[in-house]
């Protein structure tokens, strides 16, 4: 089995929280957030008027030290995936609404993924053949 992400990683989730404010910073992100509910913690911003965030599960794990290990591990994973949106925006293969559009809040608030995917997995269900590329 590969090596996990981040596996070992010395740095805290409070250092990565700040690490990722100040990437969202430099984007012009100043509207930032993040909070735990529910046993995950909440990442939330807004870009335009458009409110986004991402929900990541927290480890239920008792021992507090790989507790500790595992979400520091967590937190690193989120920020490399808010890195790499970034990067790709940055680079023009999406734009910022292409790369964040599943974790896009709803008014009543869900997220776009939270609507989607399961609807996605009906349709892929009643339509076998669908074709992937054109033509």
């Amino acid at each position: 089995m590969p090596r996990r992400f981040a596996n070992g990683t010395t740095i805290t989730a409070t250092k990565t929280a700040g690490d990722i404010a100040a990437l969202l910073a430099r984007h012009g992100i100043d509207d930032y957030a993040h909070g735990r509910s529910d046993g995950a913690v909440q990442l939330c911003f807004m870009h335009n008027k458009i409110p986004y965030r991402f929900d990541v599960p927290m480890p239920d794990i008792t021992d507090e030290r790989k507790r500790d290990r595992e979400t520091n591990r967590r937190w690193r994973v989120l920020y490399a995936l808010v890195k790499a949106k970034l990067v790709a925006i940055e680079e023009g293969l999406e734009t910022f609404e292409e790369a964040f559009a599943m974790t896009i809040v709803t008014p009543n608030g869900d997220r776009l993924r939270d609507r989607l995917l399961p609807e996605i997995a009906n349709g892929k269900a009643q339509q076998p053949n669908l074709k992937l590329l054109g033509g």
